[in-house]
């Protein structure tokens, strides 16, 4: 007898266990739609649910005009574009034997490239330019880079 009593708890933790799954197995269904996205009328019967219902759709807001939208703010994807074109042209002077051993310092700021430090040529000056400016996303390259005396 005492097998029985043991087992009556699990064969009830069992069913419930179940059947919590059952009911769980539906709650991602998504409504039937046609091809426009409107939900289509025929929905509860396709589903065999009666609880969905075709939702209503949500009502249209009215453009708001440009003049009352507040100035973009610079986003995360920018910022980190701007940071990988740094990196890249960081890199692409280090690499390069006619620039390597400058000073020179890169900032990025929405595509807008600054050029700072020295060089000891005037050549070392022209090629990170052009380095800067072959970079995929620059828009303009500011080159300050001064000649080392």
């Amino acid at each position: 007898m005492t097998t029985a009593l043991l087992t009556r708890p699990y064969a009830s933790v069992l069913a419930l266990a179940c059947l919590s799954i059952l009911m769980l197995g539906g709650c991602d269904r998504r409504p039937v739609t046609d091809q426009s996205g409107a939900p289509s009328s025929d929905a509860s019967k396709s589903s065999g649910d009666s609880a969905s219902a075709p939702m209503a759709k949500a009502p249209e807001t009215a453009p708001t005009p440009a003049a009352a939208t507040p100035a973009p703010v610079a986003s995360a994807g920018a910022v980190i574009d701007d940071s990988i074109i740094t990196t890249k042209i960081k890199t692409a002077l280090l690499t390069d034997p006619v620039v390597k051993g400058s000073e020179v310092s890169v900032e990025t700021d929405k595509g807008v490239v600054v050029l700072s430090g020295t060089a000891a040529t005037a050549d070392q000056i022209e090629q990170a330019k052009k380095i800067a400016g072959a970079v995929d996303g620059v828009k303009s390259v500011d080159n300050k880079i001064a000649l080392k005396k």
